[in-house]
């Protein structure tokens, strides 16, 4: 008790650790995009008249956007790009003695924008399940060469719009808190229609693999 006075009118001290900053969570909903790569291999078909080619298959790429509500549920919108081309000789006749015939080469481009839905259904904290849906518009274009040969050339391009249409399922690996890569199977189709010089486009549906990245804001 004699002592207390000795402390009088000075402060106290207290030795606190500074505040350290916190970092963000990554948020289970919000938006996203992705980018994918897709290959199908039995894709739109062409014929010239009454002859059919084989089938033209397909490379592309698409860029997605994803808005997550939850964990289960999110909205897409994707904008993607198709590329295929075939080549064939198509007859073979002779006239005055020389042997004519056909070789044509079509290059065919397509264009679709397509909002849809994804359910992801989660199988442990690094994979998950998911399967989407997809509706909206499309162009297709298709552009031709074609060579007699005897030397003639003739050359054509022409373009529709139809309705778009696709559907997927797969599955999706965690990477990091912020990036997922994907693979699933897909098929699409378009209606998309148009008669290029005698070229017509007959089937449109395809099926294919489709895989690449995803990153959340």
């Amino acid at each position: 008790m004699l002592a207390l006075p000795t402390f009088a009118g000075q402060r106290l001290i207290y030795d606190t650790p500074a505040p350290q900053p916190v970092k963000a969570a990554v948020a289970e909903d919000g938006p996203a995009f992705e980018i994918g790569y897709f290959y199908s291999w039995a894709a739109n078909d062409i014929y010239k008249d009454w002859s059919p080619c084989k089938e033209i298959r397909t490379n592309g790429v698409d860029l997605t956007g994803v808005y997550e509500f939850n964990r289960h549920h999110a909205a897409t919108l994707r904008l993607a790009y198709a590329f295929g081309a075939r080549s064939w000789a198509d007859g073979e006749y002779e006239e005055d003695g020389e042997t004519w015939g056909e070789v044509a080469r079509v290059r065919m481009h397509t264009f679709t924008l397509m909002p849809g839905y994804r359910y992801t259904h989660p199988l442990c904290s690094h994979s998950a399940l998911y399967a989407g849906v997809s509706a909206g518009i499309g162009n297709q274009s298709t552009k031709h060469r074609q060579t007699e040969w005897g030397g003639y050339h003739f050359y054509g391009h022409d373009s529709g719009w139809g309705f778009a249409y696709s559907a997927e399922a797969g599955l999706r690996f965690n990477l990091c808190p912020c990036s997922e890569f994907f693979v699933a199977y897909q098929f699409t189709g378009n209606t998309a229609r148009n008669n290029n010089n005698g070229f017509k486009t007959h089937r449109q549906t395809t099926h294919g693999v489709r895989a690449g990245f995803a990153f959340k804001f």
